[in-house]
């Protein structure tokens, strides 16, 4: 067994074997993989996803959660030490990650399910704080390929939804304009995509973006809750966020180890 401290704040026990694969295509690597080879970019995650959650909903309000893609549980133990939960149900498709959520030590046990997001999305459901980490997302998938499944997020009118967009892995030089098309808003920065993305998500679903966090150059996450709010933003550099998330037998890893 492995423990990793996240946030400086909480330990979360690893029961299973943690391995690389960096010999897996790409978009088949389950988050066990950024876990061991990227550490990095899991505390930078972090720390971002801390930020995110406060102040934003009633803390001293009882809810229920559910996350569509949990990975190896990073949002579950912060939302858990967050969040007043009655009850917490998470999704994830890999394996790997499946016997982890299963056995680590959460606070709160959590109901875990092996089903397709997709599928579980089309259901429907009831939960007040609704988490979908995206691998891979932008305002152009949202409205296409998962245009169906991203509507159904607020259909039972959530507290809160919780997604990862990952469009700042690119400039909006490249697709400001496809942006701009869909949101009617001139997008030439990543603060006029998010401001963008938040007046479309109002028109079309009566929510929108309360709290933006920026995970170094490729993701951001954003919260979002019904009626229009303006968007608090913040930056997370990778240089500032080491300590997010670390094994405690491996601490105090360099960041050049991994660039």
């Amino acid at each position: 067994m492995r423990t990793a401290r996240i946030c400086e704040k909480w330990d979360l026990d690893f029961n299973i074997e943690l391995k690389d694969e960096g010999d897996r295509n790409l978009h088949k690597r389950s988050y066990l993989h950024y876990a061991t080879s990227r550490p990095d970019l899991v505390a930078c995650k972090s720390y971002a996803t801390e930020w995110l959650f406060k102040d934003i909903v009633d803390e001293t309000k009882e809810y229920t959660a559910i996350e569509y893609m949990a990975g190896i549980g990073i949002q579950t133990i912060i939302a858990q030490n967050t969040f007043k939960l009655s009850n917490h149900t998470v999704n994830e498709l890999d394996e790997g990650c499946i016997d982890h959520l299963s056995n680590s030590n959460f606070p709160l046990d959590l109901e875990v399910l092996g089903n397709d997001a997709r599928e579980l999305l089309r259901k429907g459901d009831h939960y007040d704080l609704k988490f979908l980490d995206f691998p891979s997302s932008s305002i152009l998938r949202v409205t296409r390929e998962w245009n169906a499944e991203f509507s159904k997020l607020f259909k039972s009118k959530p507290r809160m939804v919780v997604w990862t967009d990952t469009s700042i892995t690119y400039s909006m030089k490249i697709n400001g304009h496809r942006y701009a098309d869909i949101t009617g808003v001139e997008t030439k920065t990543n603060d006029d995509y998010v401001n963008g993305y938040s007046k479309w998500l109002f028109e079309n679903h009566g929510y929108s973006i309360v709290k933006a966090a920026f995970r170094h150059r490729n993701a951001v996450y954003f919260a979002a809750v019904e009626g229009l709010h303006e968007t608090e933003s913040r930056y997370f550099k990778l240089k500032d966020t080491n300590d997010g998330f670390y094994f405690l037998d491996k601490q105090g890893v360099s960041l050049e180890q991994f660039m």
